[in-house]
């Protein structure tokens, strides 16, 4: 177990947020953010089998990439499935990439590309 986690076991320990949100309004997740040299940002979401983000996780992470799109930052959500069994870790860098979420458009990704390969096309791209 390590997954570039400083402490992968922290990684499974569930966090209860009762008490932070209010009504309809409470906090999500993020599985993951990439902060490249001030310069890009890549926010990954993992979902098992055909799960979907909830319409206020994915309008949060939406607005979180237009927001660092909007002072200058290059910024995207990649959207990947895996088939990966709890508790089993899942290896991220070989999900598929299934929706890419930039410059406020959604785009639906036909290919087998992988969140690893996905990611060396942006920083390639981004020159960062």
């Amino acid at each position: 177990m390590g997954g570039g986690y400083r402490n992968p076991l922290a990684g499974m320990q569930l966090i209860d947020l009762t008490g932070i949100g209010k009504g309809n309004n409470y906090p999500t997740d993020i599985d993951a953010l990439f902060e490249i040299g001030d310069k890009a940002r890549i926010i990954y979401e993992f979902k098992y089998g055909d799960a979907d983000c909830s319409y206020g996780q994915r309008l949060a992470l939406t607005r979180l990439v237009d927001d660092f799109e909007a002072i200058g930052k290059h910024s995207c959500l990649l959207i990947a499935h895996h088939k990966t069994e709890s508790p089993a870790m899942v290896a991220g860098a070989e999900c598929r990439v299934d929706k890419v979420y930039i410059h406020k458009q959604w785009h639906e990704i036909k290919s087998h590309i992988t969140v690893g390969e996905y990611t060396k096309y942006l920083r390639q791209k981004w020159g960062v």
